[in-house]
């Protein structure tokens, strides 16, 4: 399991057996990591494909935490940081848009975003094939690029 996948923290794996508190943890610290990092569209293609890699790899904590039914306070705390990560980077990436705007909001977008990330991973699942997790994400960031949808850009320019 690599550092990456766990946020460097020891004894934080993706397997069934691992405390969900670890895996929660493990997920956001990454997310932070990238998230805080993130300051233009290229950084957002690159997180976009990392995340579908790490949702479809079935040993990542990401792929457990989105398989699971954690209806707790554990899981809204989860939801709601991921989600404040999300709206930051998107408010660095994509500033001026607010409801006078008449653009998606970041908060808005953040919450696409998560909805897309749950749907998605549960459609390719499934399917065992990323396509559907791919166009949910696209769908869910179209609003933040301007011009086509993020995977026809692919992933060349996510750098």
């Amino acid at each position: 399991m690599s550092s990456e996948r766990t946020g460097g923290r020891p004894g934080a794996t993706g397997g069934a057996g691992a405390d969900v508190a670890e895996q929660f943890r493990a997920v956001l610290d990454a997310e932070e990591r990238w998230l805080t990092a993130a300051s233009h569209l290229g950084h957002l293609l690159g997180w976009r494909s990392r995340v579908i890699r790490e949702v479809m790899d079935h040993r990542s904590p990401y792929a457990d935490v989105l398989r699971r039914g954690h209806r707790t306070s554990r899981q809204n705390e989860f939801l709601q940081g991921w989600q404040a990560l999300i709206t930051e980077a998107l408010e660095r990436i994509a500033p001026g848009r607010d409801a006078d705007s008449g653009l998606a909001s970041p908060e808005k977008v953040a919450i696409a975003i998560l909805a897309a990330l749950h749907g998605g991973a549960t459609l390719s699942r499934l399917a065992d094939d990323a396509r559907s997790l791919e166009a949910a994400l696209d769908i869910a960031l179209a609003p933040v690029f301007p011009l086509g949808r993020p995977g026809d850009r692919g992933d060349r320019q996510a750098g």
